[in-house]
């Protein structure tokens, strides 16, 4: 996981602070996003992704419809994309084509690590 960087998109700075450390242990370059907006303005730049981190509960935009619009950028169309969720029923959890995994929170780190 060295050098590869890991975009965190979640409405939570706790969060978002918690993963980029866990991150930059794994020697990851991490970028933190509070939602949509910002993480579609840091992809509109073209910056390196290797894989992406995304809620799926923020206020505007949720994690899934986020997903599908950066699948909609053609630099990012094919990058990894894990959900984050806290919801326990997969009947209220996305999945599909749109993610690689999913993941329930509370995170295990680990688990992270071996998807990634």
């Amino acid at each position: 996981l060295r050098d590869k960087t890991l975009l965190v998109v979640d409405d939570v700075e706790i969060n978002r602070r918690l993963l980029s450390a866990v991150g930059f242990q794994w020697g990851m370059h991490v970028i933190e996003s509070p939602g949509a907006d910002e993480t579609l303005r840091l992809l509109s730049k073209g910056i390196p992704v290797d894989a992406f981190v995304l809620d799926y509960q923020m206020p505007s935009v949720d994690g899934a419809s986020l997903a599908h619009k950066i699948c909609e950028l053609p630099d990012y169309a094919t990058t990894p994309k894990i959900l984050l969720t806290s919801h326990h029923d997969p009947h209220h959890t996305p999945t599909g084509e749109v993610f690689c995994h999913v993941l329930q929170k509370p995170l295990r780190t680990n688990r992270l690590k071996e998807i990634l």
